[in-house]
């Protein structure tokens, strides 16, 4: 058993990476649902939706780490993981970047759907960078408190 701080880091962590991937998922379905109508004006709306609340997650969820989040309080009671958790927070302003950019090429798209395929095309590469970023954070986690993170 852990205790009670530790408890409270991994809790936290657990419920970030559950989040995270709950708002992945819608925004899959929504690309799906595009896919499915053709490119219908009201599911891209929604898609856009879905990306719009996804980046407004990260970009609280960043914030939280890079300014005495989970992260960090964590490389305060085992330091020896902070060269990797550094470099996984540099990582943080490209990945913002690239969901900000995505949304302005989705909504330039207008409705078109070759574009709008070359935006889909983006988003799932975008969509596994930043899953494999949330995954390569949970293994410093897990490492440096020698437990597994919950799986989604």
């Amino acid at each position: 058993m852990f205790e009670p701080r530790i408890a409270g880091i991994i809790a936290g962590f657990n419920a970030e990476h559950r989040t995270m991937t709950r708002m992945v998922r819608e925004a899959d379905r929504r690309l799906h649902a595009c896919e499915a109508t053709g490119w219908a004006r009201p599911a891209v709306d929604e898609w856009a939706e879905a990306l719009t609340t996804l980046l407004q997650h990260v970009e609280h969820h960043f914030a939280q780490e890079e300014d005495g989040g989970y992260m960090e309080e964590a490389l305060t009671l085992v330091p020896r993981f902070a060269p990797q958790a550094h470099r996984l927070m540099t990582e943080h302003a490209e990945l913002l970047t690239g969901l900000v950019t995505l949304l302005g090429k989705l909504r330039r798209a207008a409705y078109d759907a070759a574009a709008l395929g070359d935006v889909a095309v983006r988003y799932r590469h975008l969509r596994q960078r930043l899953l494999d970023h949330e995954r390569a954070e949970n293994e410093v986690l897990a490492h440096a408190f020698n437990f597994e993170m919950e799986t989604a």
